[in-house]
């Protein structure tokens, strides 16, 4: 695909993600009146259009899948589909991992004695990744997603297609800026079963690293080596990552720049 041709491929994508749904509109319709058919003691009508609603909501849905659907055909060489698998390997290296987050939120803090001695709280939220077709595509080749919060980004043999609310963009792998290292996590859920446990700690410590004899309820929690992924474009598209495995981020990394 060249330039333009991406360029279009948003369009129309975009067009297709913000088009008024006539099909969910007919199905909200429909159970609407079927409602007040039923409480207004009419209840064989609103069976009946219900049923016409769920028809009709099925036939509106085929028709528009096909008229916004954008289809994908890819026609790779050796070379192009190698590089490709690199990527797809690349993604299966993260989906290996028994957890996956994504880190929606840093922030420094000074109540460390109620955060297990933590200066630094991390909001984070599980990321779901495998196999996917993005909405409104039909394409011939396999297609990895992670699935986060409010974003989700598919990886094609050209490139990611990133999808949120207010739309979809595209990301050229050529603009992907990379980065990586491990960490310390202090884990206060169950921990992954790939996940090293580096130390534990007291759920409120005092300031010498013992338990503060003050709350009554107090247990060692455990510390955690996990690994961080940075995935960004200058163009401020950012995907932070934290992986139950310490050194997926780098076996992520360099296969991935296989690619090249």
């Amino acid at each position: 695909m060249v330039k333009s041709s991406k360029s279009d491929l948003v369009e129309a994508l975009n067009k297709a993600h913000k088009s008024f749904r006539f099909d969910l509109a007919c199905f909200l319709l429909g159970i609407f009146f079927s409602l007040v058919l039923f409480y207004n003691k009419y209840p064989l009508i609103s069976i009946l259009v219900f049923s016409f609603a769920i028809i009709g909501s099925f036939f509106l849905y085929k028709w528009e899948k096909k008229r916004l659907t954008v289809n994908l055909e890819y026609d790779l060489n050796d070379i192009e589909q190698a590089k490709f698998k690199k990527i797809l390997d690349a993604i299966n290296i993260l989906a290996s991992c028994n957890k996956l987050w994504i880190l929606t939120s840093r922030a420094m803090t000074d109540q460390w004695k109620h955060h297990g001695g933590a200066t630094e709280l991390i909001k984070r939220e599980t990321v779901k990744v495998g196999e996917g077709t993005p909405e409104w595509v039909n394409t011939n080749v396999s297609v990895a997603v992670i699935d986060c919060r409010k974003q989700s980004f598919y990886f094609l043999p050209d490139g990611i297609l990133v999808y949120d609310s207010s739309g979809v963009g595209h990301i050229d792998y050529s603009e992907l800026l990379i980065g990586f290292y491990t960490g310390r996590y202090i884990e206060t859920e169950s921990v992954p079963s790939d996940a090293r446990i580096i130390e534990y700690t007291w759920e409120h410590p005092n300031k010498k690293g013992g338990p503060d004899r003050r709350f009554a309820s107090n247990k060692e929690i455990p510390v955690c080596a996990y690994g961080y992924l940075n995935m960004e474009t200058k163009q401020g598209v950012s995907l932070a990552l934290q992986t139950s495995r310490e050194d997926s981020p780098e076996d992520f990394e360099k296969q991935f720049l296989k690619r090249v």
